[in-house]
Formats: C-alpha cells, sequence, structure tokens
C-alpha cells in the first residue's frame, strides 16, 4: 500500500526516451494516480497527479531524475551515447551471444549495478532489453531492474513538454 503522498515504485512504469535528456516518465500507483517526471532537453519538470499541485520546472536537467531508472546509479539512460560510453569504462563488457552484451563492473571505484546485461536487435543496434543485476540497495530500492523497449514511433516534440500532460490551467513553479 502506497499512502498518496509516497510517490509509487517503478515497477510497471513507462519511460519514453527520445535524443539527449529529453524523456518522460510515468509511473502509477495501485488507485491509478499518475506521477510524471520529465525533460524536453531544456527543462526538467515533475508533477503529483493532484492537479491542485503545481508543475515544479528547472533548468537543471538532472533536477527532478532520481526516479528514472539508473539515476541513483549514475546511468539513467536518458542520454543513451553518454551512458554506453560510461558502460565501457566502467564495466568488462563481453558479446555473449550475437545479440547480447553482459558488463560486469570492474571495482566498487564505479557505482552502479554490479551486473548488466543488454539484448539488441543484431541488424540495427536498437537495444531491446536490458537487465541491471545486483544493484546497490543503500536508499532501498529494487535488486534487479529490467527495462524492456515496448515500441518505436515518433512522439513529436511537444510530448517532451509539461504542458503535454495536465490540464493548461495548472500552477508552474520555477525551481531556480
Amino acid at each position: 500500500d502506497h499512502p498518496k503522498h509516497i510517490q509509487p515504485p517503478i515497477n510497471g512504469a513507462v519511460l519514453h526516451v527520445r535524443g539527449p535528456d529529453q524523456y518522460v516518465l510515468i509511473r502509477a500507483n495501485e488507485d491509478g494516480d499518475k506521477w510524471f517526471t520529465g525533460c524536453n532537453g531544456r527543462e526538467a519538470w515533475t508533477f503529483h497527479p493532484n492537479p491542485k499541485r503545481p508543475v515544479h520546472v528547472s533548468s537543471d536537467l538532472s533536477r527532478f531524475r532520481g526516479a528514472v531508472p539508473g539515476s541513483q546509479q549514475s546511468i539513467p539512460f536518458t542520454n543513451i551515447q553518454s551512458d554506453l560510453d560510461q558502460l565501457r569504462n566502467a564495466y568488462e563488457i563481453e558479446l555473449v551471444e550475437s545479440n547480447r552484451l553482459r558488463g560486469v563492473k570492474r571495482s566498487h571505484e564505479h557505482r552502479g549495478p554490479k551486473l548488466i546485461e543488454i539484448w539488441f536487435d543484431s541488424k540495427t543496434g536498437v537495444i531491446e532489453r536490458m537487465t541491471l543485476d545486483k544493484l546497490p540497495r543503500a536508499k532501498g530500492g529494487p535488486k534487479s531492474l529490467t527495462i524492456e523497449l515496448i515500441e518505436q514511433r515518433d512522439l513529436g516534440e511537444e510530448f517532451f513538454n509539461h504542458d503535454n500532460h495536465h490540464a493548461s490551467d495548472r500552477e508552474v513553479r520555477d525551481e531556480e
């Protein structure tokens, strides 16, 4: 059970990702109340399901990213190229099958899960599924996390703006 003021867990969430720092994370509790967190590449934003509460925005693009899978491990997958470069540096990577990579963390100096597995389309290179296993759990959270590609489609530029996800009369509060 999740009280209404506590954000829901990441389990079952939907993460829409586009270019660098463009994402929308939608999480829902068992009552169907939805929390939105996102970034359009210019400003980060988040808001509670209660329409009387404000939308919080910030020019710090990482400000509200904590709920995004992998953020607490410094690999939020909101800038795929940068995150893959970090994986290459922090993990011993091997091609296990023609479409699966396995990465084992090189040392405790690097943040993140001990094991990462990435399944991809061998023709296009598109990541289809990713498992982060043996995650650090200092603040609780899951021991393992799987992210799956559900579909690919053009959502349009405006999809990553907060006002695309709430009523137009909602208060917007700048967190600067």
